[in-house]
């Protein structure tokens, strides 16, 4: 089977390009033929040196000429399916399904919110509602959207609102990595009977990678993720000036907000005990998940899947994480990790604490962990999700035309 993959980046640079990544490689060894797409320049590795760069929003690119290179591309590879991933404006969605079958799969909040993170970044709250004309209210009061200019704010919402009016009448079939987005895009229109519940699933693990290091003494702490404010990195600096004994954080990613975080860090007193890496590749990571202690989440927006905690549980690590989207859908307390009420600093110092201080329980929750890891995010199981997938988008595809 030919398969054409359509995602904003070629570059790894977060968790959905992480996925992509690992799902072309899964596809590609079953013996399915991959062809990548993309419409942002990409500053990081690329994801495929032979990917097509399709652009609209830089400099002599636009919409129009865009989707007609897609719909060129198209009748000249001839895919069997289209397979779309992180795409952020509903007409390249829809040049990109119109002539071949396709589905989608939804990774983030970004296809129902204005502001892409379902998060009131004023108030540190969960947004609950559907996108709608409430928003243009909210961005003023809540800053949910970025910027202060109405316009743009009215721009966004009617991105959503022609998205969610693609993945209503146009896909047939739309993937989600969590009950979380699922119900997220349900209280968003999307109908019920498209939406399939796939989780990610992971390449790089203790089976394929047998090669073991000691863990480091002091311990290791470890936050993976993007650079943003709502990925709760102010509140886990907080909570360390709380945790006693001796203990390294390693604050692994980029992202506009990390000049912040790095003067965060010498204003809590912790820059002897904290580093800022930047972007790791894979390979770059897996030592470092042998090595560490554990993972700390601490979320504040709406996770919807956060790929990072079931990843090194792979590696029999445990995770302490706010309680937030998807996350305890994968992380069961006292079971596999620690959960800790969002915005709870204390709590998150507590959890933090005990499992540094109790080796035992660390180690147990860590077996755990892995042994769950395993159970839920098989490859060979995502596989043969997807080529049901992928069949079913073939007969529905052909028995709409």
């Amino acid at each position: 089977m030919k398969i054409l993959h359509v995602n904003e980046h070629n570059a790894l640079c977060g968790g959905v390009e992480g996925y992509v990544s690992d799902v072309i490689a899964l596809l590609q060894h079953a013996g399915h033929e991959n062809r990548l797409i993309y419409h942002q320049a990409a500053r990081e590795a690329a994801l495929d040196s032979a990917a097509e760069y399709i652009p609209y929003r830089e400099a002599g690119g636009n919409i129009k000429s865009a989707c007609e290179k897609i719909t060129r591309l198209l009748a000249r590879e001839k895919p069997d399916v289209v397979f779309i991933h992180a795409v952020y404006h509903p007409a390249i969605i829809a040049a990109a399904v119109a002539h071949t079958p396709a589905l989608m799969y939804v990774h983030s909040p970004h296809a129902v919110c204005p502001g892409d993170a379902q998060y009131w970044r004023r108030s540190q709250r969960v947004c609950p509602r559907a996108a709608g004309w409430r928003c243009l209210l909210y961005a003023q009061v809540e800053q949910c959207c970025w910027g202060h200019n109405p316009l743009h704010h009215l721009a966004g919402l009617k991105r959503v609102q022609d998205t969610l009016h693609t993945l209503h009448h146009t896909l047939q079939q739309v993937l989600v990595g969590s009950v979380y987005m699922r119900d997220l895009l349900i209280r968003n229109g999307v109908p019920a009977h498209k939406l399939r519940v796939l989780p990610p699933f992971f390449l790089n693990t203790p089976e394929n990678n047998p090669h073991t290091l000691p863990p480091l003494n002091p311990p290791l702490l470890l936050f993976v993720g993007r650079m943003v404010p709502e990925k709760g990195m102010a509140h886990l600096l907080q909570a360390l000036t709380r945790v006693p004994g001796e203990w390294q954080l390693l604050m692994i990613g980029d992202g506009p907000n990390a000049p912040t975080c790095q003067q965060q860090i010498a204003t809590a007193g912790l820059s002897s005990r904290v580093r800022l890496t930047g972007w790791l590749t894979a390979a770059e990571l897996q030592p470092i998940y042998q090595q560490a202690s554990l993972l700390v989440m601490p979320a504040l927006w709406p996770e919807p899947f956060g790929r990072v905690g079931p990843e090194i549980m792979a590696w029999g690590k445990p995770v302490v994480a706010y309680d937030v989207g998807g996350i305890h859908e994968w992380l069961h307390h006292g079971e596999n990790g620690l959960l800790v009420r969002p915005g709870d600093i204390l709590g998150l110092a507590a959890a933090i604490t005990q499992l540094l201080t109790d080796a035992a329980c660390r180690a147990q929750l860590g077996a755990r962990a892995q042994q769950s890891a395993r159970q839920q995010f098989a490859a060979t199981a995502h596989l043969a999700a997807l080529n049901a997938c992928f069949a079913e988008a073939q007969t529905q595809f052909g028995a709409r035309s």
